[in-house]
């Protein structure tokens, strides 16, 4: 009897031991926590992203910029050969 409470005496400062540790990594966690952000956080970050959004939902797509620089190379094009034409004459 007196070996078997030696033997959960020597277990019970193990886990003793086990529970400190543990009590440390806790501590860790709650630090950590702590740092974390809030809901209301979140919810300005959502808002933010949101406006985001939109904002390059209005941008033009790569197709829009095709046109315009193709059409910007035949105006410019005719321009120049409008002018050499009426230099030309």
């Amino acid at each position: 009897m007196i070996e078997r409470i030696e033997k959960l005496e020597g277990k019970m400062d193990k886990v003793e031991g086990k529970l400190s540790s543990i009590e440390v990594s806790l501590a860790e966690i709650k630090g950590q926590l702590s740092q974390m952000p809030k809901a209301s956080d979140l919810v300005r970050l959502s808002e933010a992203v949101g406006k985001i959004d939109g904002r390059i939902s209005q941008l033009p797509t790569k197709w829009n910029v095709f046109v315009y620089v193709v059409g910007a190379v035949i105006s410019i094009t005719l321009l120049i050969f409008g002018i050499a034409r009426f230099f030309d004459a």
